[in-house]
């Protein structure tokens, strides 16, 4: 986990190790269920904005200004056709191609320091007492031009299951004998 202003987020999408796919064709509930295992949350949609746009608040991770080739997103949108049984074979690799590894980009990354906020898989995020489940960031098939620290969809119900959508949590910020030397709060 990295430490944010006010909370921790996992440094990268579940299962948060670089080098590893992250988990996708998750369930909201999932998600949920499987911060708690751990002691953690899900990001709530506004920590989930602040932990991207990092201290200086930037538009992107990395920046104000969008750099293509930072994070992993799509030139155009990409669509995939599903039939009655199942993916068509070139989709099929298109589903298996396109996500990265996490940390994979490594221009991909926020002022706190956590990656793939942008791009890769979209992430759910607890929208409290809203009717609606949130996803933030975009993911590998989302055209570049529309995402930002702000980009969000509303997915049309908890048990949505799809290809490009993960996950990541917080949690508050922990005592030093549990959480390590890299999740406290900074002095000021």
């Amino acid at each position: 986990m990295v430490p944010c202003d006010t909370f921790c987020i996992d440094k990268y999408e579940y299962p948060n190790r670089p080098g590893v796919k992250p988990r996708n064709l998750v369930f909201y509930t999932e998600a949920v269920q499987i911060c708690l295992s751990q002691g953690k949350r899900l990001c709530t949609t506004d920590e989930w904005s602040r932990a991207c746009s990092g201290p200086r608040k930037f538009k992107y991770p990395y920046g104000n200004e969008f750099k293509e080739g930072a994070c992993n997103l799509a030139k155009t949108q990409v669509t995939v056709t599903w039939t009655w049984y199942g993916l068509r074979k070139r989709d099929k690799k298109i589903l298996l191609s396109k996500p990265a590894l996490a940390g994979q980009y490594k221009a991909c990354v926020s002022g706190y320091g956590a990656y793939d906020m942008l791009g890769n898989y979209w992430e759910w995020t607890n929208a409290g007492n809203s009717k609606h489940t949130i996803l933030m960031g975009g993911s590998w098939s989302t055209p570049a031009k529309q995402v930002s620290c702000l980009n969000k969809t509303e997915a049309a119900t908890k048990f949505y299951r799809i290809h490009n959508v993960s996950f990541r949590c917080c949690s508050d910020f922990l005592p030093r004998s549990k959480a390590g030397p890299n999740v406290q709060k900074p002095s000021k």
